[in-house]
């Protein structure tokens, strides 16, 4: 569980810094996109601390699995359908911070979805536990 931690406090560094070396360029073509970068990049900096600190991070799992899914997502879209401000976005699936922050995002997802999976078998295991006792 400590890897899995400390993995996810690499992400989500990993995340903030690959926003924050496009924040520039936002500014510049989309503001409301660079909004929502400082949004992300204050979210994934506070859930790294809180996930770096806290000995049971239960609860910080499914929020870093969202922070996650949110640009991964906000990418995909952007790349294939286009967002306003950012249309020459649309075919430029291998933008360095973008492909690196996508690594980023799916390994947090997919610590998110195991974390959230092995809560719902723990909880349901001690819940037909506490029902034979």
């Amino acid at each position: 569980m400590l890897y899995d931690r400390v993995i996810g406090v690499i992400c989500l560094g990993g995340i903030a810094v690959t926003h924050l070396t496009d924040l520039p360029e936002k500014i510049e073509e989309a503001p409301y996109m660079a909004v929502m970068f400082c949004g992300l990049i204050v979210a994934s900096a506070g859930l790294a601390i809180v996930l770096a600190s806290r000995r049971d991070p239960a609860m910080v799992w499914p929020l870093a699995g969202t922070v996650a899914a949110l640009p991964l997502t906000g990418y995909v879209l952007s790349r294939s359908v286009a967002l306003p401000q950012l249309e020459d976005h649309v075919g430029d699936w291998v933008s360095p911070a973008g492909v690196a922050s996508l690594i980023f995002e799916a390994v947090l997802i997919t610590l998110s979805v195991i974390h959230m999976s092995r809560a719902r078998g723990g909880s349901g295991h001690r819940a037909a536990a506490a029902r034979h006792m």
